[in-house]
């Protein structure tokens, strides 16, 4: 039996930050095997050559397009990505679309020939308009009313994706229970065509890799065995909390002198002034930039993961993809009561 082409639609760009973890490696572990994976890209600006090599040299089962793509002012602006990815589709007899979002979404349904598709899922992985309205302050009274033109249109947008789209085997992909309630309360989605997401969660690491690995990476971080080890990894953003993530270390070592503080960030002078700031000993805490490839070998030195997130709905609604990688090497999460899977979890 031949396999099935698989379309894999992003519109968020290969350079994300959760591009590796929770859309390559999914792709990879989940569909390759079964599927023939074409991965379809919608960039702004995009020139990384090295990575598209490292994609296609590494694994050879997924080949890769990269289309121009421009900001998001209504489906007149994806008029270009529907057309490339429809002469894309047209060569295929049988195939199956999953796409990333609601906008990759909105170009998988208008680009479908529905006599050969057979099966669309949208990954619903945020709220664009929270989303870009917790990203843009307005100064003043015309930039309001632009932010909240803009809000209106990612609004509507969302609400043409997530609903019942008739003749198309439909389906909406949401990544916790608390995004599922909400597309389901605030955009009439219908219960039975929306599922939580499972697949892209990393699998658990045996106990005795996880075990050799923290005695590895102890080792070479310096770090005593008999120390507790508190593990942040992530970036110095403001809705990640930094601030209370070095308060809440800064506590620990107080009552606890064999306290230990990893932090993995791309952002490590930040972190630095911050610790600094706080006179927290240098003996007692690493910053290191780690590859993703590296990052559970390095998570297995931990005991605890740490998660800190402000109090606001696109956090709530959300699936830390940090929190999977702590519980991928076994950690217990710390965390701040803000995200409903976390809460409900521990």
């Amino acid at each position: 039996m031949s396999k099935q082409q698989l379309v894999f639609i992003i519109y968020d760009g290969l350079e994300n930050s959760v591009f590796e973890g929770q859309v390559l490696d999914p792709i990879v572990h989940h569909y390759a095997h079964s599927n023939k994976v074409l991965l379809v890209s919608f960039e702004r600006n995009f020139n990384n050559k090295n990575l598209i090599e490292k994609i296609e040299s590494s694994h050879p089962d997924v080949s890769l397009k990269i289309f121009k793509r421009f900001p998001y002012f209504g489906k007149i602006s994806i008029i270009n990505c529907i057309y490339n990815l429809s002469k894309i589709l047209i060569n295929f007899n049988n195939y199956k679309i999953i796409a990333r979002g609601p906008i990759a979404g909105l170009i998988a349904i208008k680009s479908t020939n529905l006599e050969q598709c057979d099966k669309i899922i949208v990954q619903a992985r945020g709220l664009l308009p929270d989303e870009y309205i917790h990203s843009n302050t307005p100064k003043n009274i015309i930039e309001k009313k632009w932010h909240s033109f803009r809000k209106n249109i990612l609004y509507n947008l969302e609400k043409s994706v997530y609903k019942t789209h008739e003749n198309i085997n439909y389906e909406i992909e949401a990544v916790s229970s608390a995004l599922k309630e909400h597309l389901e309360n605030n955009y009439k989605c219908k219960p039975d065509i929306i599922k939580v997401a499972e697949h892209d969660v990393p699998d658990i690491f045996p106990a005795q890799i996880i075990k050799e690995w923290k005695e590895e990476t102890r080792d070479f971080l310096k770090i005593p065995k008999d120390f507790t080890v508190y593990c942040y990894s992530g970036s110095a953003k403001s809705w990640q909390c930094p601030e209370d993530v070095v308060s809440f270390f800064q506590n620990k070592i107080k009552n606890d002198k064999n306290s230990f503080l990893l932090i993995f960030t791309q952002q490590p002078k930040t972190f630095q002034a911050m610790l600094e700031k706080a006179n927290i000993n240098k003996q007692n805490y690493i910053i290191k930039t780690v590859a993703y490839s590296e990052i559970y070998k390095y998570l297995s030195a931990a005991d605890y993961g740490i998660i800190f997130r402000e109090i606001n709905v696109l956090n709530w609604i959300s699936r830390p993809t940090k929190a999977l990688e702590y519980e991928a090497v076994g950690l217990k999460i710390i965390h701040n009561n803000t995200v409903k899977w976390l809460v409900d979890k521990y």
